[in-house]
């Protein structure tokens, strides 16, 4: 579970530098059709990212919240065995070894229950260390793959090249590309979607 929220957030991290590097590589002249897929397939990527991180966050506030209800479930069963202790401790007055028997497993199973509070306390302080940090990546993802449709919709209203196919919101069956070569002939050079 740890190990897989630290992966998606280090996924997440990457992908936005990659995203930021791309850009700008891909911004100085027009998009061919797989600059335009990947520009699109990265907006559908930080999406997806987006969601990942935020199952994450909803699955370690779950698994603390089981935890805290066995915790509970088993601190009530030591106070009924408690009473017990204290009623039977009125009835054995005479036999003080039962007692002390009896006194020294209520310890036992009041310090097993501390230890339980203590492994639980330190489980919540790195679940909520890691639903801060995955949390913090969903806006963060949700913000640049916003960031990269506004680019789309920005070029997809503007005028594209002859030679290089534009994105647009639903495609076109087919843009003409020259060939590089000395034949000079077009051949199809199908448009990036989202």
């Amino acid at each position: 579970m740890h190990a897989a929220l630290r992966l998606s957030i280090v996924l997440c991290t990457a992908t936005i530098v990659v995203r930021h590097a791309f850009l700008y590589a891909c911004a100085t002249g027009a998009l061919r059709t797989d600059d335009a897929v990947q520009i699109c397939g990265l907006s559908a990527s930080l999406k997806l990212t987006a969601r990942t991180c935020e199952g994450l966050v909803e699955q370690a506030l779950r698994i603390e919240k089981d935890k805290l209800s066995k915790i509970e479930d088993t601190q009530d069963a030591l106070r009924a065995v408690s009473r017990r202790v204290t009623e039977v401790d009125t009835k054995l007055a005479t036999l003080p070894d039962a007692l002390r028997r009896l006194q020294a497993d209520l310890m036992a199973a009041e310090t097993a229950v501390n230890n339980a509070w203590h492994r639980f306390y330190a489980l919540r302080a790195g679940v909520r260390a890691l639903v801060r940090r995955a949390a913090a990546v969903v806006p963060k993802a949700t913000a640049s793959a916003g960031r990269i449709d506004n680019f789309i919709t920005a070029f997809a209203t503007a005028s594209s090249h002859a030679n290089f196919s534009c994105i647009t919101e639903h495609g076109v069956p087919c843009t003409l590309e020259c060939e590089s070569g000395s034949t000079g002939r077009k051949v199809p050079n199908p448009a990036a979607t989202l």
